[in-house]
């Protein structure tokens, strides 16, 4: 362990770099005054391409990122893959069961204006990061520990609460640094030209010669976005910890090329050990190893929609459960990304999940024997001070080994690589799913490959106060972590968007964060415990919501004439930006804003359709427009004069507020 390093000064510390942390900073610059101090703090040395899975951004989602930056959904859109059909198949004979089907594309556009697209968790998150400052995230930063200090607020004093002059107060963050040393600085410009490639992995990064350095931050406000077991909210919250749900999840990606690779690979091997005379033994271990072939599911001439669909293994029979997290094991598999987003072409991601007592039956423990402990992780027992040691060093580690039974410690994985895939595979051939499921799993690069306990909060950790103290905010799965069926990424972005629009209320402070927390709570209580609400209620009660838009209309117009902004991908058209113009000119902030929400809105549906198009999900866009397909279906001249129809009907389709909301 390093040195100590100075205490910094801060208005704002968002702990995680992840969506949600990157989302809620997006937001707090948006509405604090001009020159609030705010960083984000990352845990990890750095982004990667292949972290994480995919994220299906619903309307709530779509309709919070467009609050945060009306052209952030598309830059979103571009990169997305939208799937053609859901097919479930019996876990251990393989045939498809019923009930599999296509999604109904056309549909959902035709009465919302759009439906649900999946992009990279890393895709959403360098969206995020985009928006955000040059030097906002300050990577390798592990916080520790937080506890609150108190002292009496500066007179002036920019952060203070609102201008409500109460007494004012901190929290104080213990975090380990991780810097590169002075001998690591050309590896470290190599690791940033990989990170732009997507080339590089989170273990790849850690591998690099670094120092650490226990580094104590004061902040006024703190906001936690630190994750389900947030260490944040462990230390200077309420103390909540999610629950085990005694189910174990494991989690893989992989490239197209890579799945063909190892597949090829293995059919070599196995041709030239057949052409062998080894010994008994020899011909035993050949004939127990798994050999690797392309699953059945991404065979065009059988399955030509399978790079299109979500494909999950579950029981089948009499009692089948639909709900793959449910059942007692299920393995799912997708692709998340375009064929020519990387150079291995799509990124195809795994899941798959087990009770307990499917572990138990493949002879496979959980959890797993820890990992030996690291000077990060000493460090967390420290005091801040990097004289600490003895028996209360051993006592905090200790504890902290408690609090990270079955996995639930900062980074989620309990087991990863080598150790993680083969626990997988084991569990996978126990129960007997097919060997060419397990073949998916088996290509993965290990390093690619985690383990997790999977964990919930309870009703019981929704109570007042529990989510918002002080100055002190917990938001995403830090807050209110359920089940991981998608809806999380999309809860966070709204949890981000009502944080901004409370700040912008009642001004950076207790208040505000009070008022998120009243705001908020109702809404995530009814979705996660309220069993007496119908799912498809709930589902309609999701989407069904507004956001308060956080961008001015003179940040769109500046944007918009400065074409070399990377983090804009779209800019309105010059009739919407001269209507937009005027209207702020006049001193009508909100006729801009509703001008530039409509056009932005009409654009999103028509990438969506395009998109859907290209996919193949529906065949044109007059799938999704009736005035269209009456006029190809009888071309008289009144149909004739209904072909300049479309374009009206997706201005209207594409307000601010949908007709289904």
């Amino acid at each position: 362990m390093g040195h100590t390093a100075a205490a910094e000064e801060l208005d704002v510390a968002v702990v995680g770099g992840g969506p949600a942390g990157l989302a809620a900073a997006v937001a707090l610059l948006r509405t604090c005054p001009p020159g609030t101090r705010l960083q984000v703090f990352e845990a990890g040395a750095g982004y990667s391409a292949s972290q994480g899975a995919a994220v299906g951004l619903f309307m709530n989602g779509v309709k919070a990122l467009g609050a945060l930056e009306p052209t952030l959904p598309h830059r979103l859109i571009s990169e997305a893959v939208l799937f053609s059909h859901w097919r479930d198949y019996d876990d251990v004979s393989g045939e498809l069961l019923p009930g599999s089907m296509p999604l109904d594309r056309a549909g959902g556009l035709r009465t919302t204006g759009y439906t649900p697209c999946h992009v990279q968790w890393s895709t959403l998150r360098g969206a995020l990061y985009e928006l955000l400052p040059p030097g906002t995230v300050q990577f390798g930063c592990k916080v520790v520990g937080c506890e609150e200090v108190t002292a009496a607020a500066t007179p002036g004093d920019g952060s203070s609460d609102g201008g409500s002059g109460s007494v004012g107060g901190a929290y104080q963050l213990r975090m380990v640094r991780r810097r590169r040393s002075a001998d690591g600085e050309a590896a470290g410009q190599e690791r940033q030209q990989k990170q732009k490639q997507g080339l590089q992995d989170q273990e790849d990064q850690e591998e690099e010669e670094e120092e650490e350095v226990v580094v104590v931050v004061r902040a006024r406000h703190v906001v936690a976005a630190d994750g389900y077991f947030s260490r944040v909210r462990r230390t200077g919250g309420d103390g909540g910890k999610p629950i085990f749900r005694g189910k174990v999840r494991w989690f893989g990606s992989l490239t197209t090329a890579e799945l063909l690779a190892a597949v090829e690979s293995s059919s070599a091997a196995a041709a030239a050990a057949g052409g062998e005379q080894g010994s008994k033994q020899q011909e035993q271990e050949r004939q127990g190893a798994l050999r690797l072939r392309l699953p059945d599911c991404l065979d065009a001439s059988r399955n030509p929609d399978g790079m299109r669909s979500v494909h999950r293994w579950m029981p089948g029979g009499p009692n089948r459960v639909l709900d793959v997290q449910a059942a007692p094991r299920g393995f799912v598999f997708y692709p998340i990304s375009l064929p020519t987003t990387g150079p291995g072409g799509s990124r195809l991601v795994w899941s798959m999940y087990a009770d307990m007592p499917v572990l138990a039956a493949a002879g496979v423990d959980f959890p797993p024997p820890p990992a030996p402990s690291s000077a990060a992780d000493e460090g967390a027992s420290s005091s801040g001070s990097s004289s600490s040691s003895g028996a209360a060093a051993v006592a905090a580690a200790a504890e902290e080994a408690a609090n990270d039974a079955h996995g639930a410690h900062v980074g989620g994985a309990r087991a990863r690589g080598e150790a993680a895939l083969q626990r997988a595979l084991a569990v996978a051939a126990g129960y007997g799913l097919p060997e060419d499921v397990r073949s998916i799993a088996a290509a993965t690069p290990p390093e690619r490959v985690s383990e997790f306990g999977m964990y919930q909060h309870t009703p019981e950790m929704a109570t007042p106060g529990a989510w918002a103290r002080g100055r002190l905010v917990h938001v995403g799965d830090a807050a209110h972590a359920g089940p991981p069926d998608g809806t999380g990424a999309n809860f966070a972005l709204e949890d981000a968007a009502v944080l901004g629009a409370c700040v912008r209320r009642h001004g950076l402070g207790p208040e505000a964060f009070a008022a998120w927390e009243a705001a908020r709570m109702p809404r995530l209580v009814d979705h996660l415990y309220n069993k007496a609400i119908p799912p498809m209620e709930k589902w309609a009660r999701m989407q069904n919501t507004e956001f308060e838009p956080l961008w001015r209309p003179e940040q769109v117009l500046e944007a918009a004439a400065d074409q070399q902004r990377a983090c804009v991908h779209l800019h309105p058209p010059a009739e919407v930006a001269e209507a937009a113009a005027r209207a702020v000119a006049l001193g009508d902030d909100a006729g801009a804003t509703e001008a530039i929400r409509k056009w932005a809105w009409s654009a999103l549906r028509e990438a969506v359709v395009a998109k859907a198009v290209d996919a193949g999900v529906i065949a044109s866009p007059a799938d999704v427009e009736p005035a269209a397909a009456a006029a190809a279906a009888a071309p008289t001249a009144a149909a004739a004069a209904a072909t300049h129809q479309p374009a009206a009907a997706v201005g209207a389709g594409g307000s601010a507020k949908p007709a289904s909301s």
